[in-house]
C-alpha cells in the first residue's frame, strides 16, 4: 500500500529545472550499457556531495525518480532487459560522512525500484569498510552477495567480465572519454560495442517472434509485469 501511495506522487512529478540540472551535473546519471544491454548508471558521491547545499533532498529525490522512469520507459526491453548495473563512485568520501539525503535516496530507490539491480560496483570503498561487509555478507544470501562487488583502482577491470571497455569512462578503467557535466542527460551512448568476446551475438537479445514462443513454453516467463506490452502489442 505504501508503494502504491508512493507510486501516485511520484507519477506527478514534472521536469524542472532543478531537476534537469542535477540530471547534467555529473552526480548520477547514465553512461553506456553492459554486454547484456543492462544501462550502466553512475552515482559520483563526490560530486553530490557538492550540490547537498544548492538543490532540496525533494530536488534530488525527484531527479532520480526521473531518471529510473527515463531508464524504464527509453531504456529497457520488457521481458529481455529489465535492470541496471549500478556504478559507484566513493571519491574521498568515507562511507561514514556520507549525507543523510543520500542515504535516504538509496534507500528510496531500493524500496521502489526492486529487483531493478543487477549488480553494484563501489569504488573506493575504506579497508575498514570492506572488511566490515566481508562480515556482513556471512548473514546473507548468495543472490544479495553477489549484487555487491568492491573495487579499488588496481581491479577496476573486474567490470570487464561483463562491460565492454569501450562503454566505461577512462576514470574507470575503460575506453570512453570520461562525461562531461552538462552534457549527461538524455544519457550517453559512448559506442555501438556493447558485447564482449565470448558473447554470442543472437543469444544476448531475442526476436519478438522467439520471445512470444519463450513465453508460451514456459509459464515462468509470463510473471514480467511487462509481458503485456510485447505479447500483445500486434
Amino acid at each position: 500500500m505504501v508503494h502504491f501511495k508512493w507510486l501516485e506522487k511520484a507519477k506527478k512529478i514534472e521536469y524542472t529545472k532543478n531537476i534537469l540540472e542535477i540530471l547534467n551535473s555529473g552526480c548520477l546519471y547514465v553512461h553506456g550499457r553492459d554486454s547484456k544491454f543492462r544501462p550502466l548508471v553512475v552515482c559520483d558521491v563526490d560530486k553530490f556531495m557538492s550540490l547537498t547545499t544548492t538543490y532540496s533532498n525533494e530536488d534530488f529525490e525527484h531527479a532520480a525518480i526521473k531518471l529510473c522512469d527515463y531508464i524504464i520507459e527509453k531504456l529497457l526491453v520488457p521481458g529481455q532487459v529489465e535492470n541496471w548495473v549500478l556504478i559507484v563512485n566513493m571519491g574521498n568520501v568515507s562511507v561514514f560522512s556520507i549525507p543523510d539525503n543520500l542515504k535516504n535516496l538509496m534507500t528510496m530507490m531500493q524500496d521502489n525500484y526492486r529487483a531493478r539491480l543487477y549488480r553494484s560496483y563501489i569504488i573506493g570503498m575504506s579497508t575498514f569498510m570492506t572488511f566490515l561487509w566481508n562480515i556482513i555478507k556471512l548473514f546473507l544470501d548468495a543472490v544479495t552477495v553477489k549484487k555487491f562487488v568492491f573495487l579499488k583502482e588496481s581491479t577496476l577491470n573486474t567490470m570487464h567480465s561483463i562491460i565492454n571497455p569501450d562503454q566505461l569512462e577512462k576514470r574507470f578503467g575503460g575506453n570512453a572519454e570520461n562525461a562531461k557535466d552538462k552534457y549527461l542527460f538524455p544519457p550517453i551512448v559512448p559506442s555501438e560495442n556493447y558485447l564482449l568476446k565470448s558473447d554470442v551475438v543472437h543469444k544476448v537479445l531475442i526476436s519478438d517472434k522467439e520471445y512470444r514462443v519463450l513465453v508460451q513454453k514456459d509459464s515462468r516467463v509470463t510473471k514480467s509485469p511487462y509481458i503485456y506490452k510485447v505479447f500483445f502489442y500486434d
